[in-house]
This record gives structure tokens, sequence and C-alpha cells, in this order.
């Protein structure tokens, strides 16, 4: 049973809640239906505890990792929409401070990030490396 206690932490008790739509390439809705099939999890709770958990991990994504190669990928491109709760919305909103990325290109990077890092994961914080 996937932990959920992540969804109800929060630094603040007045940060609200929200939804962020991010656009996967299709390389990383490749590599999230394969994980969504080791997982047997939806797409958007998968989607949701990786967000999460990189949040959790990173304060920011180095330039380097961030580079990945999808032209020869024939995969459809898709979109995901993932709850934020309340910490994992502020961290997502101190990501972008001062940066030029708009708070869905975050999560989408993010969200890339921990799908070509980690193969799985159980649980926040219980990732496996590939």
């Amino acid at each position: 049973m996937l932990n959920r206690t992540y969804m109800q932490k929060s630094k603040s008790d007045t940060y609200p809640t929200s939804h962020v739509t991010c656009f996967l390439s299709s390389f990383a809705n490749k590599l999230l239906e394969e994980s969504i099939g080791r997982s047997k999890r939806s797409k958007k709770k998968e989607a949701e505890i990786r967000l999460a958990d990189h949040l959790d991990r990173y304060t920011l994504i180095p330039k380097s990792k961030c580079q990945y190669d999808s032209e020869n990928i024939e995969y459809p491109s898709s979109h995901v929409t993932c709850f934020l709760a309340p910490t994992e919305n502020e961290l997502l909103d101190k990501t972008i401070v001062g940066l030029n990325p708009s708070k869905k290109q975050e999560a989408a990077k993010r969200l890339t990030e921990h799908l070509i890092e980690f193969i799985s994961i159980s649980e926040l914080g219980n990732a496996t490396k590939r």
C-alpha cells in the first residue's frame, strides 16, 4: 500500500493545495507508462508521488541533468495533472522564484528527471535508482 502521508504534511498550515498539469515528452511518457506497469498505480498517482519525492530530495535541478534525448522515440507525448499538497506547492513555488520556468515547466522537468534517475518508487523517500 502506498504511503500517502506526504499529501498531508505542510510547513505552513495556511499554504494552499494546488494542481499542476505537466506536459510529458514522448520519452518521459514512455518512462511513466513503464513505471505504472511496475507499480500498478494510476498515471496520476505515479506522477504525484514522483513529483513530491523529487521536490523533497532536490532544491534545484542541475542543468546537466535536465538534458535527455527523446528525438528517436516513437511514443506519444502526453499530459498529466498532479495534486500538490501544501508542502509540495510551497516547495515548487520557492523553486521557481527568480528563475524563468513556469510552475508547469518546472514540475514537468522534475517529473522527467525523477523518471530518468529512479526506476521505481514504493513510497516517498524510498526510490530505486536505475
